[in-house]
């Protein structure tokens, strides 16, 4: 930072409507005395929510378009923990059975 002291990057990430809130939360709850806001615009693919039948039981997985899916992690973290198999194991099976 300014004349070689050390410093902290803060990132909060919310709604716009909440800005005014979050900036003066930061104000008042640490020691920086000013807070710079920008406006991030995210595009997103649409996607929807199958499920594929795996040897270790249902995963869902997150499909968009034809060429990008993801098993769910929560599912496929249950299943391990269950089957006492590896997390990555049964995402590997799940990646099997989408194509």
């Amino acid at each position: 930072m300014k004349k070689n002291r050390p410093g902290t990057l803060l990132r909060v990430i919310g709604e716009e409507a909440d800005a005014e809130a979050l900036s003066e939360l930061i104000l008042r709850e640490s020691t920086t005395l000013g807070v710079r806001r920008y406006v991030v615009v995210r595009k997103k693919l649409p996607r929807e929510v199958s499920e594929v039948e795996t040897k270790y039981g249902k995963v869902r997985i997150k499909v968009s378009g034809e060429m990008r899916f993801q098993p769910e992690y929560e599912d496929c973290k249950r299943i391990a923990l269950e089957k006492g198999v590896p997390i990555q194991e049964v995402y590997q099976e799940a990646m099997k059975k989408r194509k």
